[in-house]
């Protein structure tokens, strides 16, 4: 049962890595102060340090922030904000879209937020990894049922110390840590602090995120699973004491059985041809 449920972990992992969602387009110019053409935005001095991004829904574009798409006004409208007056939007080729010569200047199709994105996949993903999940996870116990039974009763106390420590040591300790730094690799847009030191993540690569996470933690799984398999070989032939012990009861229990069915049968004595017989006699 131990090798299924690292199996079924495993299994999980993998197939997770091919159940992606869309990511968020982030237009190129936020790793500029300024714009590529000089009449978008010329008088805009846009800071990285300001971090609140927009979206164009007419071409599903996100922005750095409304300097960065050369918006001049905003209000708010039906509870949401608007920004107006947006000079610096992109098309879908790419080239930048100068918002300053069209008729309609009060064009408000640039939202506060990300774009939203579409993730078909949610669904699967949720539903594959909590199937294999719960499946993965009926055995666990017997991890602790087998290291019971393997060593003398009054060594459990010390074993169960014993694993529990090696567990915070190799799995607990360390494994936020190298997690972390996992997901903090897959990050495109770090926020800035007044000292310039670097911040909080603000934007991850959706795809690398989802790839080195579940890669990582998949081939962890795979190591258990050998181990189990080792396990399993190291174990299966062995016989423990309580085994030993029950089938010595059971013959115990057979032979006095025996003898108390021996004790209840009456005894004769003497000879049997001696005792009188009882005759019907007919007239």
């Amino acid at each position: 049962m131990l090798i299924g449920s690292a199996i079924a972990f495993s299994t999980a992992h993998f197939i997770a890595l091919s159940l992606d969602c869309k990511q968020v387009q982030l237009e190129g110019n936020w790793d500029t102060r300024s714009h590529s053409n000089a009449s978008c935005g010329a008088s805009c001095a846009c800071n990285r340090k300001d971090f609140a991004p927009v979206c164009d829904t007419s071409s599903s574009v996100s922005y750095f922030s409304p300097c960065h798409a050369g918006c001049a006004r905003s209000s708010i409208l039906n509870g949401t904000r608007q920004y107006m007056d947006c000079k610096c939007l992109s098309t879908d080729n790419g080239t930048e879209l100068l918002k300053e010569n069209l008729a309609d200047a009060e064009y408000s199709g640039v939202t506060a937020g990300f774009c939203r994105t579409l993730c078909t996949n949610f669904y699967v993903y949720m539903t594959v990894m909590f199937i294999l999940k719960a499946i993965g996870a009926f055995p666990l116990s017997g991890t602790i049922m087998l290291t019971f039974r393997l060593v003398e009763p009054e060594l459990k106390s010390m074993a169960n110390a014993v694993s529990a420590l090696l567990m915070s040591a190799f799995g607990y300790f360390p494994a936020p840590i190298l997690m972390g730094a996992i997901i903090d690799s897959t990050c495109i847009l770090w926020k800035e602090r007044a000292c310039g030191e670097k911040g909080s993540c603000l934007l991850y690569d959706t795809d690398q995120f989802r790839f080195r996470m579940h890669f990582a933690v998949g081939v962890c799984k795979l190591l258990v699973l050998l181990l189990e398999i080792y396990v399993f070989f190291k174990v299966k032939n062995l016989r423990f004491e309580d085994e030993d012990d029950d089938g010595d009861d059971e013959v115990k229990d057979r032979a006095k059985t025996a003898e108390i069915e021996m004790g209840t049968t009456p005894k004769i004595s003497g000879n049997p041809q001696s005792l009188p017989s009882t005759r019907t006699i007919t007239k």
